[in-house]
């Protein structure tokens, strides 16, 4: 492949000013000043000038006159004349002037050919002077590979210049070796700066012929490889597009150590520093790649950057089917990431991957700007992959998708299939437009149906603002998922619709355990933790900021809910203004009609990856089915599963590689679970002094939020502990009979066919070009699960012991608890604290056809204050709340003062009684759990 100059003046002052640097290393092939300093004695120095290796190198390295290019103590470059002569079948150099005793890499030697150029061949074994004696190591050298060692793990190959790429491109390029099996170490600091302007060419170039080699950096570096496959960055791509990296193709293969200083990557499909594209092996399912300890870095040069069309990364350009790529302890420091507007897939470490590839990440960091101006797929770390394992990574660069129809961008990774995520983090500031979230920003499959695939994330962290369009979210844009330990400390912004602490909208996911800190802005439909869900379990989970729709909905803890679901034990302290419907806990729950997948709170689920099908058909079927579905039909904990990092990475699907990967338990059962313990106790910290001060009508009840938080805190501690399963139990019970509300839909359903854009990419993406190219992110027919219902559906919503203590901003359409509620919902054991601006309570107590049951529901909001709309408050439902400030009467309300005492709640045939253990049974779940409270009963 022909490699083009890219002419620019700043390359050209680089290439000059790095070229004196070369020049004076290259000294000792022009002038006699090559001696080694004088230390003070004779003693410093070897006696031995003679330096035999351990073959004859005459075919490479002509007799006569040389320079030996030497690296001592690791990083202090030495040029030497030698006279160079075969003895007995090996190489002999006798050397022009003593060596201080100590170690040297002899990197290379410098030599003139026929033609009088200088040539340069690579050599890279070591040197240890003594006083009367020169030893050279190894004692081994492959003729046929032309490296000193063997290629065994303890007899690597010994690599110490540029030069060593060359021989191995050489011996890849024909297919007669693609080094599987064997393995290279490098043994100095590798500058490159000679191939700078004009361009390296990338080693294993073809896809045919891979790299399958484990190269071990050694802890050296590799300075100024520039690699350009295109002659301009708007060059228009051809039907023959090249992976762009140190190494074009890898497949198997492991790099170790490994650290690019200053590189150039300019390329169109796959562009990478390290790797270009990772293959996987046809027929094969998986087929892993390695990458550990390797880092790519910016220091001096301002041309350094990664920029290309499609699947762009710092370290890796693109991971095609069937393969994995495995890394651990990658760094992306400095080097900026880019890509044009006609690209998709663009990554701080990895551009992204397709259908049937995976990722699996731990200990990463991005430190950098990753700028996409293509249609799809930003992340901090990686574009977007169909299953990714990320674990204790860290994202610190902003993230900007500047394309007005960008789909996905998330500061850990922008577009994901099935996948988990633990303990992860952000601090970027993250923007986009649709589906934009602080740690992940999409999950679709197809627009048209509303399918989406299945994300498990515990201690998913983020502090960086989000800015989006439409689905903005703290963690994750659009996604179905479970979360728990996650927290959003950052603005989150919607100049659309759906926007939320924690996600912006979500078709199915599960909440326990997580916090909003960040305000919440939106158009329409701002949530404190969701902006939209349609199926919702939200436990114990709190909202302590604004939140703010300027043109309509929104609510405390979520805006915009489906016909099934539940919030139990959920918080909202922050104020809470719209114009259209507004509450502090749910603005909208359910429907009172019939209803299509065109209603805007439609029951969504996905199909799952098992039922769709590729228009470019896969060897081999995709993998597992949809986990969360498997959630949803009780077949996995979904609230105590959280317990521990590993429990929850191994709820789900994982490639069974992982168990092959030695650190893999040492991180499961130490390291991650203590970041995880860090993490959490940072949210807690942070969550308990930013909790509000409360100002009710009343004296006494200002240190209501303090308890209910004090009781969140009990809760989270009693699921920990062994054998406390009731309330996970309970869950499940509801569970139950939401999977029979399933099974009603689905046979309800009119399943289609539809064609959509995908946030995944087509298998073989990574290695095509031309036509194929504009094809990338066409990924899926799908089959769909949102049909044209045939009758009517019933909801099925629960909404208990929840607390308000937030002021509610929307005129009439102020509510403290709930605004808009439609028939089978059970409304019970809440208390609203906040001044709504409407009313107490919900929009109305009918507990007639509609069968609404509002239950034990306490409101302090304002004095005299109407709970309801309209209908009336039964007394024998157990409806408190405040005629005026002295109401004494248990029947009719009761003082701030008396909410704030337990011994209010003494009498067991109170509704607000206590257990032995004295919790409050409106407030929290109680464990044991009370039964008199409605808890085990859903419909």
């Amino acid at each position: 492949m022909k490699i083009h100059k890219i002419h620019t003046l700043r390359f050209s002052r680089l290439f000059l000013a790095l070229l004196v640097t070369s020049f004076l290393m290259l000294a000792g092939c022009k002038d006699d000043d090559n001696k080694t300093p004088v230390p003070g004695g004779d003693d410093d120095y070897g006696q031995e000038q003679r330096v035999e290796l351990a073959a004859d190198l005459s075919s490479e390295i002509p007799t006569g006159e040389i320079s030996c290019r030497f690296i001592y103590n690791r990083n202090t470059p030495l040029a030497v004349k030698a006279t160079h002569s075969v003895e007995n079948g090996k190489s002999v150099f006798y050397l022009d002037s003593q060596l201080r005793i100590g170690r040297y890499i002899l990197a290379s030697i410098i030599h003139k050919t026929s033609e009088e150029v200088f040539s340069e061949a690579n050599v890279g074994c070591a040197l240890d002077v003594s006083t009367g004696t020169n030893a050279v190591s190894p004692s081994t050298f492959d003729k046929v590979a032309g490296y000193f060692g063997t290629g065994t793990v303890d007899d690597p190959y010994r690599i110490a210049s540029s030069t060593g790429f060359d021989v191995m491109r050489k011996l890849l390029e024909d297919g007669t070796n693609s080094f599987e099996g064997k393995y290279f170490l490098q043994t100095a600091d590798i500058n490159m700066v000679g191939s700078y302007n004009k361009g390296f060419r990338p080693i294993a170039h073809q896809q045919a012929f891979p790299f399958k080699g484990c190269y071990d950096g050694g802890g050296h570096t590799i300075s100024y490889c520039a690699i350009r496959t295109l002659d301009s960055k708007d060059q228009q791509v051809g039907s023959e597009v090249r992976a762009t990296g140190l190494f074009g193709y890898a497949c198997g293969a492991t790099f170790r150590n490994v650290t690019m200083v200053d590189p150039v990557s300019i390329g169109a499909n796959s562009t990478g520093t390290l790797i270009g594209a990772v293959l996987g092996i046809s027929g094969e399912i998986e087929t892993p790649t390695y990458l550990d300890n390797c880092r790519v870095r910016r220091i001096s040069a301002t041309a350094s950057e990664v920029y290309g069309i499609n699947f762009v990364g710092g370290l890796v350009g693109g991971v095609d089917a069937q393969a994995v790529l495995v890394m651990h302890r990658c760094v992306n420091e400095g080097l900026p990431v880019g890509n044009r507007s006609d690209g998709s897939f663009i990554g701080g470490l990895v551009g992204g991957g397709t259908v049937n590839a995976t990722a699996i990440m731990d200990s990463c960091v991005n430190l950098t700007l990753v700028n996409a101006a293509g249609s799809r797929c930003a992340g901090g770390l990686i574009g977007g992959i169909e299953t990714a394992n990320i674990s204790n990574c860290m994202n610190k660069g902003d993230v900007s998708a500047t394309h007005p129809a960008a789909l996905g961008t998330g500061g850990i990774a922008g577009g994901l299939g099935t996948s988990t995520l633990a303990v992860v983090q952000n601090e970027g500031r993250i923007s986009g437009y649709e589906g934009t979230g602080g740690i992940v920003g999409s999950t679709v499959i197809s627009k048209s149906d509303g399918s989406y695939n299945d994300l498990i994330i515990t201690s998913a962290h983020n502090y960086g603002a989000v800015y989006g369009a439409d689905n903005s979210g703290g963690i994750a844009g659009e996604a179905q998922m479970m979360m728990t330990d996650c927290y959003n400390r950052a603005s989150v912004e919607a100049t659309g619709t759906f926007a939320g602490g924690l996600a912006g909208y979500t078709p199915t996911v599960v909440v326990n355990n997580s916090y909003n800190n960040g305000k919440v802005d939106a158009q329409n439909f701002s949530g404190g933790l969701l902006g939209r869900a349609s199926y919702y379990i939200l436990t114990n989970s709190s909202n302590l900021a604004s939140v703010a729709a300027s043109k309509g909905m929104a609510a405390g803890i979520l805006a915009l809910g489906g016909t099934t679901g539940m919030i139990n034990f959920c918080t909202n302290y922050g104020p809470v203004s719209g114009t259209d419907l507004t509450a502090g806990i749910i603005a909208h729950a359910g429907e009172t009609r019939s209803f299509t997948n065109r209603d805007i709170a439609s029951v969504v689920i996905s199909s799952g990856k098992t039922q769709y099908k590729l228009i470019k058909a896969l060897k081999t079927p995709p993998k597992e089915m949809s986990s969360m579905k498997a959630l949803f039909k009780g077949a996995k904990k979904v609230v105590k599963i959280a317990a521990s990092a590993k429990d929850l990475i191994e709820a789900i699907a994982t490639p069974p590689l992982m168990q092959d990967i030695s650190m893999w338990d040492e991180l499961y059962n130490q390291k991650l679970d203590v970041r995880n313990e860090e993490m959490i106790a940072r949210m807690n910290s942070e969550v308990f002094s930013s909790l509000p001060l409360y100002y009710g009508p009343l004296a006494g009840s200002g240190v209501l939020p303090g308890l209910v938080y004090d009781n969140s805190q009990a809760f989270t501690r009693s699921l920990e502990g062994d054998g406390d399963d009731l309330y996970a139990d309970a869950v499940h019970e509801r569970l139950a009979d939401i999977s029979v509300q399933v099974a009603k839909i689905e046979q309800n359903r009119e399943i289609a066919l539809a064609v959509a854009g995908c946030i995944l990419a087509v298998a073989g993406a990574v290695v095509s070009g031309g036509a194929a190219t504009a094809a990338v992110v066409i990924c899926s027919a799908a089959v769909s699960t949102v049909g044209n219902l045939t009758e009517r559906m019933d909801n099925c919503i629960e909404i208990s012991q929840c607390s308000n203590f937030g002021d509610i901003s929307a005129g009439k359409n102020g509510y403290g608890i709930i605004a808009f509620q439609g028939d089978h919902l059970k409304l019970h054991n809440c208390f609203s604290a906040g001044a709504a601006s409407g009313y107490g309570v919900g929009d109305t107590a009918l507990d007639g056809l509609d069968d609404v049951k509002p239950r034990r529901i306490i409101s302090i909001g304002m004095i005299n204050q109407d709970p309801f709309k309209s209908g009336a408050a039964v007394a024998n439902q157990g409806l408190f709340f405040l005629v005026d400030g002295s109401g004494k009467s248990k029947s009719g309300g009761c003082t701030g003062e008396e909410l704030a005492l337990k011994s209010t709640y003494t009498d067991t045939q109170s509704p607000f009684d206590f257990d032995d253990n004295k919790t409050w049974s409106f407030q929290t779940p109680i464990v044991p759990l009370p039964y008199n409270n409605l808890y085990f009963g859903f419909r």
